[in-house]
């Protein structure tokens, strides 16, 4: 079986789009997702004291909903790009394919 992060990409990119720091799991790929500090990983048991140290830190929180707005606007622009790239793709394979 081939490890996958297919159910959480919908959690963290709704968690990114708020400004939201991601408080989880290690997860297979998710840093290759996610290229930000905004993501603290640790053990199951290790998740509850994290997030309370984050909360005990505001400066450290604002720097990592900061961190986390900017993985979001790269994240949304290189999807909105990636959707343009294909759109213009098709348009220009209809084209040639009906003259």
């Amino acid at each position: 079986m081939q490890a996958s992060n297919h159910l959480e990409i919908p959690r963290i990119v709704g968690s990114l789009s708020t400004a939201t720091p991601i408080v989880t799991e290690h997860s297979h790929g998710l840093r290759e997702i996610v290229v930000s500090d905004s993501v603290c990983e640790g053990r199951a048991k290790d998740l509850i004291p994290m997030a309370q140290h984050l909360l005990a830190d505001p400066q450290r929180l604002i720097a990592l909903q900061n961190s986390a707005r900017q993985a979001f606007e790269w994240y949304y622009q290189n999807a909105c790009t990636l959707l343009q790239d294909a759109c213009h793709e098709i348009k220009r394979r209809a084209t040639d394919l009906h003259g």
